[in-house]
């Protein structure tokens, strides 16, 4: 199911996830966080992306 109340005036889709998967081959992989302000960690390193997110720029 999909909530598309937020497209007009957001550009956002809300999806319900049904199915996930995990690659059996990897004992311990990695997660990935967004932290909100263009900025990922990845199981502890900080990954600035905020120079890259400009799309909504503007809302800041």
């Amino acid at each position: 199911m999909a909530d598309t109340s937020l497209v007009g005036p957001y550009h956002l889709f809300l999806l319900e996830p049904v199915r996930a998967w995990t690659d059996p081959s990897r004992p311990a992989p990695e997660l990935l966080h967004h932290r909100g302000d263009g900025t990922f960690t990845v199981d502890g390193p900080v990954l600035d992306l905020q120079e890259r997110m400009t799309k909504w720029q503007y809302l800041l």
